[in-house]
């Protein structure tokens, strides 16, 4: 499942908020037991702090993963490898990578070839 840069935002807004309460709670219960006291305001800082450096982890991640970002010679890579061999499903193993980027894919199980050419978006059995 793709993601637009909104979509990731929304959900990141929404898991960091639910996180805010439980930390907030956490923090309650646990510096107390550490020996530490501090006042509302010096927790909810403490709170805010952490929500602000969960929340770009939680869109930075997000945003890695989608691969609607990727270009669109990783893209192509990514799908053959995900769709596997055509005559067995295996998955395949990288034999060679060249300058121009020409990739030649192996089947791990029949050891069938196919090379793969991102600047033509396209992939041929050997």
């Amino acid at each position: 499942m793709s993601q637009s840069k909104k979509e990731s935002a929304v959900e990141a807004i929404t898991n960091t908020l639910f996180g805010m309460g439980l930390a907030y709670g956490a923090q309650l219960f646990w510096f107390p037991v550490l020996g530490k006291e501090f006042t509302t305001l010096e927790n909810i800082y403490t709170v805010l702090f952490f929500t602000g450096v969960s929340f770009f982890r939680n869109y930075i991640v997000r945003r890695f993963f989608n691969p609607d970002d990727m270009p669109t010679d990783e893209k192509l890579f990514h799908k053959i490898l995900e769709k596997g061999c055509e005559d067995c499903g295996n998955n395949f193993s990288v034999v060679s990578s060249s300058p121009s980027q020409i990739m030649l894919l192996e089947c791990d199980e029949c050891f069938k070839q196919y090379r793969v050419d991102p600047m033509l978006q396209q992939a041929e059995r050997l």
